[in-house]
């Protein structure tokens, strides 16, 4: 039974794909940050079935976040508006 069950967990490994959007060394913007302040790609995960969590670094503060929540641009608007 153990090994049946470890079976389907490897087909599951295999059989799943992701897109890496952004790149470990790209400035970046999170969509939701009302001061848009730059931060730094410095990691990249990837978690099971293919979602893909990026490691984000902003002084000495590193956090994760999906490429949804993420941006190349800077959001002008936002920035100056708060």
């Amino acid at each position: 039974m153990v090994n049946a069950i470890f079976t389907e967990k490897q087909k599951i490994k295999q059989s799943f794909s992701y897109t890496l959007e952004f790149e470990i060394g790209e400035l970046v913007y999170l969509k939701t940050d009302i001061e848009q302040i730059q931060r730094i790609i410095t990691g990249i995960n990837i978690k099971p079935l293919g979602a893909v969590l990026y490691n984000l670094a902003c002084g000495t503060d590193e956090t994760n976040h999906y490429g949804i929540e993420i941006t190349r641009d800077r959001d002008i608007i936002m920035a100056t508006s708060n």
